[in-house]
């Protein structure tokens, strides 16, 4: 079953993402969606108009946010940022996160590019200013994909709330929705939904004002937790991808990013 939670009401080191950011970057879990930044802003918006359409907003991620992947097309999260240059082989201060690493929304919105957790949030960074505006609600959505029911591995996603009606969203498409109905619809009741030959099954979902945690006796904070802990090898993988490609195939006509 769903806990619900406020999220000003909890304590905010249950909700503490740092160990996904450089060291000493203290952030909790919905200030990745900044979603009032000038950035976001610029991001969602169409000769100088913003978007005000849920599939148009879902549709600008899709495009414009490219995938991370090495010179031999694997999947990559590797972070690094070199600030104060001093000489050509040292800095004055250097940040590295080797293994898995959260990008806020404006980051992705300025790199045009992100992992799966990283389009879904700068997604739900631009559903949000629309939640405000009564237009839609959604969350981000962190959990796992199965095929044939064995684990194709953990990922991030997004539901959206569209005229009364729960849709789930892949972010990492490599072609845009055609139309609202191509999303599936899901019964936000439960926490597995099925998408053609794929089964999502979210562990926590979260938006700006609320964060839900699928529970079976474990206590506030456990299932975040227990994702927070998995690896970038468990996440972003093509055997995953390659997997989700071929089911969209199937069920759209459309694949991943990554093949």
């Amino acid at each position: 079953m769903w806990k619900k939670y406020d999220i000003d009401k909890i304590d905010p080191k249950l909700i503490d993402i740092t160990s996904k950011r450089f060291s000493g970057q203290t952030t909790l879990l919905h200030e990745l969606i900044d979603n009032m930044r000038y950035i976001i802003f610029q991001f969602f918006s169409k000769n100088n108009k913003p978007l005000i359409n849920p599939l148009d907003i879902i549709n600008k991620v899709i495009t414009d946010i490219k995938y991370p992947l090495t010179s031999t097309g694997q999947p990559t999260d590797f972070h690094y940022y070199q600030a104060f240059k001093r000489g050509w082989f040292g800095c004055q201060k250097c940040f590295r996160n080797d293994f898995d690493y959260f990008q806020l929304a404006s980051e992705t919105a300025w790199l045009k590019m992100g992992d799966c957790e990283d389009s879904s949030i700068l997604t739900g960074a631009g559903l949000e200013n629309l939640k405000q505006m009564l237009i839609c609600d959604y969350f981000v959505c962190l959990g796992a994909v199965y095929k044939d029911w064995k684990l194709l591995g953990y990922h991030g996603w997004v539901i959206v709330k569209i005229d009364n009606t729960w849709r789930l969203v892949e972010t990492t498409l490599d072609t845009p929705y055609s139309n609202v109905t191509e999303m599936p619809t899901v019964n936000i009741n439960t926490n597995k939904w099925k998408v053609g030959e794929l089964v999502y099954e979210a562990m926590v979902i979260f938006n700006k004002k609320e964060l839900w945690e699928w529970v079976e006796g474990s206590e506030m904070g456990e299932r975040l937790k227990e994702y927070l802990e998995k690896t970038h090898k468990e996440k972003e993988t093509k055997k995953k991808y390659k997997e989700m490609s071929k089911s969209y195939y199937k069920l759209l006509g459309k694949g991943t990013k990554v093949k």
